[in-house]
């Protein structure tokens, strides 16, 4: 692919995986939002200045950014490789800023540490949100598997409260 070929590519894509250089000189690998912007041979990423990448990229700038396309049968991708720089310039971090930024970065964007103001989370949230998207598919796994131990239990001849037919509100199963 020609230059303008891939960085159209890219810019048609909803995620890219940057590699940065850890401080031991392992690569470490993300997910990343799609680029706010593509400019020239400069393709421009948003995320918390205080984030562990920020600081791998500022101790060592080498990076590998790869961009892909799912199809029906077979995968697209290009990966490019350079020197990664934190932008520090605020007339660059303006044209990039978006209205919806402020639901991360409270104080806008002169805050230092940008994104530690939205509360402390110990690392958490992807757990947290995880959580949330797997509640209604644990709920019903425990409650299926409530009415099958009172189904079980009560073909063996042991009553059981509530029985495999009453409406339930918890996985409570008492067996007698």
């Amino acid at each position: 692919m020609e230059t303008a070929e891939i960085l159209k590519f890219a810019s048609e894509q909803k995620t890219a995986f940057i590699a940065s250089v850890n401080g031991q000189g392992y690569p470490v690998i993300r997910a990343m939002l799609a680029p706010r912007k593509i400019e020239g041979n400069e393709i421009y990423f948003t995320t918390n200045t205080s984030s562990n990448k920020v600081a791998q990229f500022m101790q060592n700038g080498k990076a590998c950014v790869y961009f892909y396309k799912r199809g029906k049968i077979k995968y697209q991708g290009v990966s490019i490789v350079g020197e990664m720089q934190v932008c520090t310039d605020q007339q660059t971090k303006n044209e990039n800023w978006r209205f919806g930024d402020r639901l991360f970065y409270k104080k806008g964007l002169s805050a230092p540490g940008l994104g530690q103001e939205v509360g402390a989370n110990l690392g958490l949230m992807p757990a947290f949100y995880q959580g949330l998207f797997l509640a209604p598919t644990v709920t019903a796994g425990a409650l299926k598997g409530a009415v099958f131990a009172a189904n079980l239990y009560e073909g063996l001849g042991f009553p059981c409260v509530p029985n495999a037919a009453e409406d339930r509100h918890d996985i409570i199963q008492a067996v007698t």
